[in-house]
C-alpha cells in the first residue's frame, strides 16, 4: 500500500485550510466560544498583542496546511473517495485528537469546558475540511 504525492489534490488541502482559518476564527470569536475560551486561559481579548495575534494567524495557517497534508494522505492510503468519506476521516482523526487532548487536560487540570470549545472545534473542522479533501 503506497502514496503518489502528486495524486494529492493540493488545491482542495490550501482550500481546506483556508476553511480551518475562518471556521476558527468564527468559532473562538465572541461571536460563538471566544469569551468563554479566553476566560478559561486566563487572557484577555481587549488587551490581545496584534503582533502575537498576526504571528498566530500565519503559524495557524501553516500547521492547518500540514493538518490537511495529513487528512489527505490518509484519504488517499485507504483509497477513499466522496465527500462522506472525507467527512468521516477527519471526523476519526479528530476524536483520535480529542481523546489524547482529554488525557492531557486531565493531567494539566484545565477545565472541562475548554476542553469541549477546542475538542468540538478540532471534531468540527477536521470533518469539514476531510469533507472538502474528499469531494475533490
Amino acid at each position: 500500500m503506497g502514496i503518489c504525492l502528486a495524486d494529492l489534490n493540493y488545491l482542495a488541502i490550501l482550500f481546506a485550510a483556508l476553511i480551518n482559518q475562518v471556521w476558527g476564527f468564527l468559532w473562538y470569536s465572541p461571536i460563538m466560544f471566544g469569551k468563554k475560551w479566553a476566560e478559561d486561559i486566563g487572557i484577555d481579548l481587549r488587551e490581545t498583542d496584534k503582533k502575537q495575534a498576526t504571528r498566530g494567524i500565519l503559524a495557524g495557517m501553516v500547521l492547518s496546511v500540514f493538518i490537511y497534508f495529513t487528512i489527505a494522505v490518509i484519504i488517499e492510503l485507504t483509497h477513499s473517495s466522496g465527500w462522506s468519506n472525507g467527512a468521516i476521516t477527519g471526523f476519526v482523526l479528530a476524536l483520535l485528537i480529542g481523546f489524547q487532548t482529554a488525557v492531557n487536560y486531565v493531567y494539566e487540570g484545565k477545565s472541562r469546558r475548554l476542553f469541549l470549545i477546542n475538542t468540538l472545534f478540532y471534531i468540527t473542522a477536521y470533518t469539514i475540511g476531510g469533507a472538502i479533501i474528499g469531494f475533490f
